[in-house]
């Protein structure tokens, strides 16, 4: 299962999800969006305009774990703390 590491790449940037949003030109919509794992797909500017933002390669974005199941994976990233 491949699953967005966005939310641990901003906490250890040190900014808010609002912060993300101002810097990157996303709307703070779209990042809960993504942090949640609720985007079913994220455009190539999106990512780039996250990459700039957080001084990052795309890679550095993913996570795959191929011994996690997708309904297992959707349960555990849903509820995470946002913010």
């Amino acid at each position: 299962m491949v699953t967005i590491a966005l939310l641990e790449i901003r906490k250890k940037r040190g900014l808010s999800q609002n912060n993300l949003a101002v810097k990157s030109g996303l709307s703070p919509n779209s990042i809960r969006r993504i942090e949640g794992n609720e985007a079913t797909s994220i455009p190539v500017a999106t990512m780039d305009k996250l990459c700039k933002a957080l001084n990052c390669e795309p890679g550095d974005l993913y996570h795959y774990d191929p011994s996690l199941p997708q309904e297992e994976e959707e349960k555990s990233t849903r509820g995470k703390e946002k913010g």
